[in-house]
């Protein structure tokens, strides 16, 4: 006889790993880059605080086409190596083991807190975002309508925002705080990284 009623099994793929799965998907059922956006953003994570979350497993998801291995280093890069979903590791012993017997579990992939970010990543999230503000709000007033915006320090490719009219101070700053919400849940390695989310994030939303 089961002696917990339910668990809560939380799938974690980042920000670039949705838009990858979703590539993944025929044409015609794929989501645009906006809802996807939209629904990370909103997206709230369980919160093993509160009992009604509890017990919680997160299965992390990737694109490597390979088992995680059982050892892994406590390093913010392997991140970039999690599993794709069909190797993805659901941890189904133990969340038979605690529906049926109710056993506490111990820490381990599933069940242990891992660090969200570098102890500086909010300085540089916030100190990024605002110089491409200011990039954009100084860019925009010699430019014209459809003419690419270079954002310096973003990689190649990755560096241009699409000018189509005036922007406001207010108006970006309402876009930069949403991204800066949304990528606290899914910490960037580096600036450059940020900058080019940042500027991925300004053209699929500034219409």
């Amino acid at each position: 006889m089961s002696k917990t009623t339910y668990c809560v099994i939380q799938v974690t793929p980042s920000s670039d790993t949705c838009h990858w799965l979703n590539e993944q998907k025929p044409e015609g059922e794929r989501y645009s880059r906006e809802i996807i956006d939209q629904l990370l953003m909103r997206y709230e994570k369980p919160d093993t605080k509160f009992r009604w979350e509890q017990p919680l497993f997160e299965v992390k998801i990737g694109k490597a086409e390979k088992a995680l291995p059982t050892e892994i280093d406590d390093d913010m890069s392997i991140d970039l190596e999690y599993p794709a979903p069909r190797f993805a590791n659901i941890f189904d012993d133990e969340i038979v083991e605690w529906i049926c017997n109710g056993t506490q579990l111990t820490e381990n992939q599933s069940t242990q807190t891992v660090p969200l970010a570098p102890t500086n990543f909010l300085h540089e999230l916030d100190r990024c975002t605002q110089d491409v503000v200011t990039v954009l709000l100084n860019a925009q007033r010699t430019a014209v309508r459809g003419q690419n915006l270079t954002i310096p320090g973003a990689s190649e490719g990755s560096n241009q925002v699409k000018f189509l009219k005036l922007r406001t101070l207010p108006e970006l700053n309402r876009l930069r705080h949403q991204f800066v919400n949304m990528s606290k849940k899914d910490p960037m390695s580096d600036k450059e990284k940020i900058i080019n989310g940042f500027v991925d994030f300004l053209n699929c939303n500034l219409r």
